[in-house]
């Protein structure tokens, strides 16, 4: 039950007016990983502000070793203010103001006695943060359903929900709490921004939905090279989770036996099957920053999701990312990757996966990249902020 409140990260000398929105904004960690809320929130123009709310979490914990860790790290967050900042690394922009709470909440957010403290808590230390005497309006957003719990101790005008995945099959969370504080969520928001087609609000709430896809940090991708490489690298980046087909992985490393199969990213899973071949190399996680660089010697890249529940309401930001370098892109055929056809390859099949390789190193120019990268230069992370900040603001909230 520790908390822990940084000044604002970042300050701005734009004038504040009746058009500023003071946003408060419940999603991860702050800096710990260059979320989509993240990105969002930093390309918020600099007259607004945010007080930042960290995670409240999805889940129930018990006692074992993987919730006990994860319950030491959140500590050791709460006790070094410092590791709050870190995330405006990502960025060298004017941006808003942003209050940074870790707040103190009991995780057990399905019982009626923790709601009720965690309320009183987050109320007070939310309002704590807010400006005095705002002339503008006041904005909560949240990427996580359960902060609908809270909403009525807020002062707030306006809910917007940031449905980012099907909660309820994601990994670890309690699926019953997702289903409950979801369908609260969607009566209360006036509006409900979906990263997937199939994330967007059900009757009677569909008219509350907007379509919001994923965005990219353009000119940060633009950086890597346009000239092809020649060496036989394809290449993933992100969490080596159970939504990656480690089985399809290791069937197209059998198959491009003189190819090196490069994932890099932190494993959650154990992969024995793909630590027993040679050819496929697995390593941490890179800072944001490097990703242009690092990924300058692969061929080509890939998404190679499995087709479940979760991955069938999945807009990965990856694939906005691979494209904005320029690389020749393949992945499973999850909906919202598969509408993006032909500028992206779908493919489950290894032989496939293969032969397609094969060309794109053999027939990759500056020219072919030069035009994947210009085809999402319109899908900037500040697009994506802009139109997130005029549907918050108009009065039926959706559409």
């Amino acid at each position: 039950m520790l908390e822990s409140v940084t000044a604002p990260t970042q300050h701005s000398s734009a004038p504040i007016g009746a058009d500023s929105i003071e946003w408060v904004i419940f999603g991860d960690d702050w800096g710990g990983h260059p979320s989509t809320t993240q990105h969002l929130a930093l390309h918020l123009p600099p007259t607004d502000r945010i007080v930042w709310v960290e995670s409240i979490g999805m889940r129930a914990p018990k006692l074992n070793w993987v919730d006990v860790k994860r319950i030491a790290q959140k500590a050791g967050r709460l006790l070094d203010a410092r590791a709050a900042t870190s995330g405006q690394g990502l960025y060298h922009r004017p941006g808003p103001a942003v209050d940074v709470v870790s707040p103190r909440v009991l995780p057990w957010h399905a019982m009626a006695g923790a709601r009720w403290m965690n309320a009183r808590s987050l109320a007070s230390s939310i309002g704590s943060r807010q400006a005095t005497g705002w002339p503008g309006a006041r904005v909560l957003l949240t990427s996580v359903p359960n902060a609908a719990y809270y909403l009525s101790r807020l002062r707030v005008d306006r809910v917007a929900y940031l449905r980012l995945d099907d909660y309820a099959h994601y990994p670890g969370v309690d699926p019953q709490l997702v289903e409950e504080s979801e369908a609260l969520m969607f009566e209360r928001a006036q509006v409900v921004f979906a990263t997937a087609r199939r994330l967007l609000p059900p009757p009677p709430y569909a008219d509350k939905g907007v379509y919001l896809p994923q965005g990219v940090n353009w000119a940060h991708f633009a950086q890597a090279q346009l000239e092809p490489s020649r060496d036989r690298v394809l290449g993933f980046f992100g969490t080596l989770s159970s939504w990656v087909d480690a089985q399809l992985i290791a069937a197209v490393a059998r198959a491009l036996p003189d190819w090196e199969l490069r994932l890099v990213g932190k494993r959650e899973v154990d992969t024995p099957e793909l630590d027993r071949l040679d050819n496929v190399r697995i390593t941490g996680a890179v800072p944001f920053a490097e990703l242009p660089a690092l990924i300058g010697d692969w061929a080509a890249a890939w998404i190679p999701f499995r087709i479940n529940a979760l991955t069938e309401a999945v807009n990965p930001l990856k694939v906005w990312e691979y494209l904005a370098t320029g690389l020749a892109t393949m992945s499973t055929p999850i909906p919202e990757v598969a509408a993006m056809v032909p500028r992206v390859s779908v493919s489950t099949d290894p032989s496939e996966i293969a032969s397609w390789a094969q060309r794109v190193l053999e027939e990759d120019s500056a020219q072919a990249r030069a035009a994947r990268r210009e085809g999402v230069r319109g899908d900037d992370w500040s697009v994506r902020a802009a139109l997130l900040r005029d549907r918050v603001q108009r009065p039926e909230g959706g559409g």
